[in-house]
């Protein structure tokens, strides 16, 4: 569960990440 937990935070940090980039 902990493992699974950090793979969709991980996720959702990258996609908020690329979303803040520019083009």
């Amino acid at each position: 569960a902990a493992f699974l937990f950090t793979v969709v935070g991980t996720t959702s940090f990258v996609a908020v990440l690329a979303g803040q980039l520019p083009g």
